[in-house]
C-alpha cells in the first residue's frame, strides 16, 4: 500500500499516519489481515528562524523618542513561540542618559509567515554636540515549543544620529 504525503512548509511536530486494513475472504477461505493496524511516521523536515533589523534615529533636543525595532519570523509554525528582547550599551549608554534600558521583554508570535513584531527603545533628547552613538538590542530566551526555530539574526544596532550643533 502507497500512501502519497503532501508536503507544506509549516513547523510542526511530526506527525502519525494510520492504515486500518479490514478482513476479507478469498477462494472460499476465511483470510485475516494480521495486524490489522499499521502507523507511519511523517517527520517533519521544515525550519524556520527569527531576525532583527537595525534601526536609527534623530536624537531629538528634549523628551524621549521612539527607535523602533522589527523582529520578523520567517516561516510559518504550527504554533505560537516568544523570544526576549534586551539592549545593551555601545557608545550610548544607560549612565550617560541616552537612553532607557529594555529587560527581558518577550515578543510574541502566533506563527505565521512572514510576521512581524516590533520593539521600542525610548532615546532621550539632549542639546549636547556628540557624535553619533550606538546601542544594541539582543534576542535571547527563544521558546519555540520544541519547533526547529533558530534565531539567525540576534542582534539589532541601533543608532542615535546626533541633530545638535555647535554656535
Amino acid at each position: 500500500i502507497s500512501v502519497d504525503v503532501i508536503g507544506d512548509t509549516v513547523l510542526e511536530n511530526n506527525e502519525t499516519l494510520t492504515v486500518n486494513l479490514s478482513e476479507w475472504a478469498a477462494n472460499r477461505r476465511n483470510l485475516h489481515a494480521s495486524p490489522r493496524r499499521r502507523y507511519s511516521d511523517i517527520t517533519n523536515n521544515d525550519a524556520a528562524s527569527l531576525s532583527i533589523n537595525d534601526a536609527s534615529i534623530s536624537e531629538g533636543n528634549a523628551g524621549t523618542s521612539q527607535m523602533t525595532f522589527t523582529v520578523t519570523l520567517d516561516q510559518a509554525v504550527d504554533t505560537g513561540l516568544s523570544v526576549n528582547a534586551n539592549t545593551a550599551d555601545g557608545s550610548a549608554t544607560l549612565a550617560d542618559s541616552d537612553y532607557v534600558q529594555v529587560s527581558a521583554a518577550a515578543i510574541n508570535f502566533a506563527g505565521n509567515a512572514g510576521e512581524t513584531q516590533t520593539i521600542s527603545v525610548d532615546v532621550i533628547g539632549d542639546t549636547v554636540l556628540e557624535n553619533n552613538e550606538t546601542l544594541t538590542v539582543n534576542l535571547s530566551g527563544l521558546a519555540a515549543n520544541g519547533r526547529n526555530v533558530t534565531v539567525a539574526d540576534s542582534q539589532g544596532q541601533g543608532t542615535i544620529n546626533n541633530d545638535d550643533a555647535a554656535s
